[in-house]
């Protein structure tokens, strides 16, 4: 199974994810924290980088999963 491990702001309301093989996946609609599995709104920065997120979308941390977005909520 393929491991997200960059992602970055897509056209509106979108986030594009790239895995380890290099694919792009498009996650759009549903809300922000779900297109970030991201579910505490975390902000880039040291908090959020040390936790493993992987980019930016809008002006929140994008996370590879739902799972890493959670324990990172978690630390602060």
């Amino acid at each position: 199974m393929s491991r997200y491990v960059h992602a970055r702001q897509g056209p509106k309301n979108t986030v594009i994810y790239t895995d380890d093989k290099g694919e792009e996946w498009l996650f759009s609609g549903g809300d922000r924290t779900w297109r970030n599995n991201n579910p505490g709104n975390l902000v880039p920065g040291n908090v959020s980088k040390r936790n493993g997120a992987i980019g930016v979308a809008g002006r929140f941390a994008v996370f590879p999963d739902y799972e890493t977005g959670h324990q990172g909520m978690l630390t602060i």
